[in-house]
């Protein structure tokens, strides 16, 4: 009976051994018959990684489909097969071959519109320096053959750069516009330049954005010839960043942010949505959380249709910073709970208000008096919280007087501030004089610091001028006791200078504006002509004037002196050949790191 039970027993092993062996043959096929594999392209490109996470997905779903026999062992009845007990797979964990061959055939187009920038700035000029480097650019007209990039790229002083096409195409370009605030601009190269490559373009739609949307970032990161990055926006209503003092930056503008991770050499990369639409502009990130920022396209848009219309671009303003601020933090500095009720009900879905956070002094909005902390209700009659409605009624009121309500400690406040065109108070002319690069006080440096806008800027203190002592950010006060609050008035002071002559210059620093420092320096107009440089937008050329000095000189006198006397006979009779020597190199050469030195000579 022993061995007839163990041979039994044998028996309903192998029988359930090979029961359960079909049993997950029949199983493996149905997963294969349902669950077809998206074939995958070798050597694929970054946007379709996701294959790796599929399969990954498939193998974790099969070892649960495995691991799940552990119930089967007890019975092998029919209800076992029935699908209503089988682990449901999610259909969205699988990628949609539909879904990559669109964005595949979205980056592949627009690529074809991206272009390397290589660009140089030949002078320093408002803030940056005489730079040579690489970013990117696309192509938004390629009848006209205009280029969208950053204006950090475009660069506010002189511009020498070329494009670099996919195929290695080199073409040269020259700036046709840069916004006086928001972070773009335009360059232009001739079309017929354009030998052997098919220039594709891409559109702009500034109103598809929303969050959550998927995008792809394709450009020159980190030197590469070309790079695509995807990610996905987070926020849509971001501030403008704040890269500090002494630099460029954006504001009255929100900004779009996601995870792409992209680096140095992005900046004007189009931002793309899968119908390969440019819904945003790189501009700049964070190396440390991956976190990129990206302009918005509506005032780019308007822009470009002026130019492309032959019509200048109109820029709006009261010199007054906005910061964009969230209900709970305007209801601390003195919202009302019945203007609250008015914004929501304007729209539903408002969660912020624009706050004035810096009022330049002597400005429209402060002649006007508002101050900062004021609570913007609406422009005219229309209820704006929206920096683009904002822009939108400034740049096309220029000349004209505009009616504000803002509340300030909850009390509504009705303002009356005249705008006026951004583009004056931008310099656009440089003086070279001695060594030295001066030009206007900018109005992107006057709203950070917030200070009036005017005085002249010394962007390069050298040769003649050499006031580093007072620190960065250096304003002529006076020359000769006379006030130079413009370049205009500074050469026409200097000019009635004789040559070889001495003056005084008043002057201090941005970081310190109640610090007056002064120095005594030399006309050397003997060494260098003084040149006026005025930008032309229409040529993307510096013109250059030399301004006409007059013939006057101030003639040295000889001096007398007495020489001490020394015990040493040696000692006595070197003494009146010893000289202490003072010298400046008017200009940089030779790598030579300092412009004055002091030292002694023996005749």
């Amino acid at each position: 009976m022993d061995i007839l039970r163990k041979k039994h027993i044998r028996n309903k092993r192998k029988d359930e051994e090979a029961s359960d062996e079909e049993l997950r043959n029949n199983e493996d096929r149905r997963y294969q018959a349902v669950h077809t594999p998206v074939p995958v392209r070798p050597g694929r490109p970054p946007e379709n990684a996701s294959s790796d996470v599929e399969h990954s997905i498939r193998r974790l779903l099969l070892a649960s489909l495995t691991s799940s026999r552990i119930w089967r062992h007890k019975s092998l009845d029919s209800a076992l097969l029935d699908s209503s007990r089988m682990p449901t797979i999610p259909p969205d964990l699988f990628v949609n071959s539909d879904h990559v061959s669109q964005w595949q055939v979205a980056t592949e187009q627009a690529s074809m519109a991206v272009v390397t920038v290589r660009l140089c700035q030949a002078a320093p000029f408002d803030t940056t320096g005489a730079i040579a480097t690489e970013a990117t650019g696309f192509v938004v007209d390629r009848e006209r053959g205009i280029i969208l990039t950053n204006r950090h790229v475009a660069c506010a002083g002189p511009f020498v750069g070329e494009a670099v096409f996919q195929n290695r195409e080199e073409i040269s370009v020259h700036t046709i516009y840069r916004d006086p605030v928001h972070d773009f601009g335009f360059l232009k190269y001739s079309p017929g330049d354009v030998k052997y490559y098919d220039v594709q373009e891409i559109k702009l739609s500034p109103g598809s954005i929303q969050v959550g949307t998927d995008i792809r970032i394709i450009g020159n990161d980190s030197g590469e010839e070309l790079s695509i990055m995807s990610g996905q926006v987070s926020r849509v209503d971001r501030n403008a960043l704040d890269f500090g003092p002494m630099t460029y930056n954006d504001f009255n503008t929100f900004y779009l942010q996601a995870a792409a991770s992209s680096s140095r050499g992005s900046s004007g990369s189009p931002v793309i949505d899968i119908h390969g639409r440019a819904i945003g502009l790189q501009a700049s990130g964070r190396n440390q959380s991956g976190i990129d920022f990206f302009l918005p396209l509506d005032r780019v848009k308007r822009a470009l249709e002026l130019i492309q219309n032959g019509k200048s671009v109109s820029r709006g303003d009261i010199q007054v910073q906005f910061l964009y601020k969230p209900f709970d933090y305007a209801r601390n500095i003195g919202l009302s709970q019945e203007t609250e009720a008015r914004f929501r009900a304007q729209n539903c879905k408002e969660i912020g208000v624009l706050v004035a956070e810096t009022v330049v002094p002597e400005g429209p909005g402060d002649l006007a008096g508002m101050i900062a902390g004021d609570i913007l209700v609406t422009i005219g009659d229309k209820i704006v919280t929206d920096f683009g409605e904002m822009d939108d009624i400034f740049d096309n009121s220029i000349g004209q007087e505009v009616r504000l309500l803002v509340e300030r400690d909850g009390e509504g406040i009705e303002l009356v501030a005249c705008v006026e065109d951004i583009h004056e108070i931008t310099p656009h002319q440089y003086l070279e004089i001695g060594g030295a690069v001066l030009h206007d006080l900018s109005y992107q440096l006057a709203r950070y610091y917030c200070v009036p806008v005017q005085g002249v800027y010394v962007e390069r203190p050298w040769g003649m001028l050499p006031l580093e002592d007072a620190g960065e950010g250096v304003i002529i006060e006076s020359v000769d006791d006379e006030p130079t609050p413009s370049l205009a008035d500074f050469i026409e002071v200097v000019c009635k200078i004789p040559d070889r002559a001495r003056f005084s210059v008043v002057y201090y620093s941005l970081n310190d504006i109640n610090e007056m420092h002064v120095h005594i320096v030399e006309n050397e107009r003997h060494w260098t002509d003084m040149n006026l440089y005025t930008r032309n937008d229409s040529t993307g050329n510096w013109d250059r004037k030399t301004i006409d000095l007059p013939e006057s000189r101030c003639e040295l006198e000889p001096q007398t002196t007495q020489f001490s006397t020394s015990d040493n006979s040696v000692t006595h009779e070197i003494m009146p050949s010893l000289v202490q020597v003072h010298f400046y190199i008017p200009w940089m050469i030779n790598g030579f790191p300092v412009n004055r030195r002091t030292g002694t000579g023996l005749v």
